[in-house]
Formats: C-alpha cells, sequence, structure tokens
C-alpha cells in the first residue's frame, strides 16, 4: 500500500503525492468510512481509501487490502478488496488497526478496521488473542 488519504466533507491528502491522488500504477481502493464531525442535527462522515497495487500478485506483496466492519443491524461495512468480503486472502491475517464510529449508521455504532498482512511477527514474549469479528490478533 502506498499513502491513505481521505475526502468528502474534509481532505486529508495522500503525503505521498500531497493531493487525494495516489502514485501512478496504484489504485484508489475504499478502504472504511469514519465519523469526523458530529452534532444532533448533522453528521458529517469521511471515506477513506487506500493505495494498492492491483497488478500485484499476492505472493509478492506483504499487504492485501483491508476491511471495515460495523457493529450493528444495518451492516455499514467495507469489503476488502480482493476478496469482496469481511476477510482476508487465504495466507494473510487480519490485524485490527483501528476502532470506529460509522457515519452512515442510523445509531452511531462503533465498528473496527482491519489490515490484512503475511509479514507480523510478534516479539519475544509477547502475548496475543485472537480478535473475535476479524480473526486478527491483538496483544
Amino acid at each position: 500500500m502506498e499513502g491513505t488519504f481521505y475526502e468528502q466533507g474534509w481532505s486529508l491528502p495522500n503525503p505521498l503525492t500531497g493531493g487525494l491522488t495516489c502514485p501512478t500504477g496504484y489504485t484508489q481502493i475504499e478502504t472504511g468510512r469514519v465519523l469526523i464531525a458530529y452534532n444532533s442535527d448533522n453528521s458529517w462522515g469521511a471515506t477513506q481509501y487506500g493505495c494498492f497495487n492491483m497488478s500485484m500478485s499476492l505472493e509478492n506483496t506483504t499487504n492485501a487490502g483491508g476491511y471495515q466492519t460495523i457493529n450493528d443491524a444495518y451492516h455499514d461495512t467495507v469489503p476488502n478488496a480482493y476478496t469482496k468480503a469481511e476477510s482476508c486472502p487465504s495466507g494473510f491475517t487480519a490485524y485490527l488497526s483501528g476502532s470506529i464510529v460509522g457515519p452512515d449508521t442510523r445509531n452511531l455504532s462503533n465498528g473496527s478496521q482491519y489490515v490484512c498482512l503475511n509479514n507480523v511477527f510478534l516479539a519475544s514474549g509477547q502475548n496475543a488473542t485472537k480478535v473475535e469479528s476479524g480473526g486478527g490478533l491483538r496483544s
């Protein structure tokens, strides 16, 4: 993945390009929706994007996207671009990368964001436990 950026309601440019763009050869993929402001009358969300080289085979990359889950009945989720589901490709593990408040849910429910990696190793003596919804590890 080469950079992350947000847009809609407000913008945070990709630090690698200086704009709301991906470097040449990388594809803009939606990786999440996050709440950026809320009051009793309005809430504003932003779409989170990552830049991925989708032409690279998964055997040659350490990052296979990510996904977002929302803990409510409305399921304002964002699937992984590689699996088209709330999962990681075979050989990759889902690691919890953030806890968010979903902007599109009627109850402002909490959600979780996961990144799919195949190169994470625990430091000696570090314990890890499974994260129920993503199957990743949390220390």
